[in-house]
């Protein structure tokens, strides 16, 4: 299964990125709203799921 991860905090999106591969899932990555959504864009097909911090300097991830 192939995963949108968006979390701003780099740390965070790095330690939530490995933790996803060691369940063996496929992760894109994006550190803002707008990044995830051109993701979306080109692997939309493909993305089974969304996983976002909810809150993130361009807008909320309930929003996105």
């Amino acid at each position: 299964m192939r995963l949108l991860l968006v979390e701003d905090d780099e740390a965070v999106r790095q330690v939530a990125r490995r933790y996803l591969l060691d369940l063996g899932y496929a992760v894109h990555e994006a550190a803002t709203p707008s990044e995830a959504r051109e993701l979306f864009d080109r692997h939309g097909d493909r993305i089974a799921m969304l996983i976002t911090d909810v809150i993130m300097p361009e807008e909320s991830g309930e929003a996105l």
